[in-house]
């Protein structure tokens, strides 16, 4: 055996080894839409005892709502949750909703993200999964 490049040889073993490289979660993707013809405006938190954000979202728009991962790979996050008057009339009734969120390498609604649209029907608001 001849053995005048052991380096190479070593270093295309050990390149070998490691297999193909393959993509790791970074995020916990829930992506807010509307199909309605106006912004609508909510709240999200993620956990039962998470902070509530105020967010909005415009007509064929996604708003995207992460959280980061403690390390790559992992895939558990607090439960995502918004708070939204769901009253299109001039009453008021907060509701609180309860979405789930995709595993994602990239922030990116489209292709990764776990998708939800705001609706309307007879003057009520709701919140519809897409996929």
């Amino acid at each position: 055996m001849d053995l005048r490049y052991p380096a190479a040889l070593a270093a295309l073993l050990l390149a070998g080894a490691s297999g193909p490289a393959h993509a790791e979660t970074q995020y916990a993707l829930t992506c807010v839409g509307t199909n309605t013809d106006y912004t609508i405006y909510y709240q999200y938190r993620w956990g039962e005892d998470g902070e509530w954000h105020d967010a909005s979202v415009d007509p064929g728009k996604w708003k995207n709502h992460t959280w980061d991962y403690d390390y790559p790979g992992e895939d558990e996050s607090p439960q995502f949750m918004i708070r939204y008057d769901d009253d299109l009339s001039d009453g008021e009734n907060q509701v609180v909703t309860r979405l789930d969120s995709y595993a994602a390498e990239y922030n990116d609604c489209e292709d990764e993200g776990k998708t939800y649209d705001f609706y309307e029907q007879d003057n009520e608001l709701f919140v519809q999964e897409n996929d």
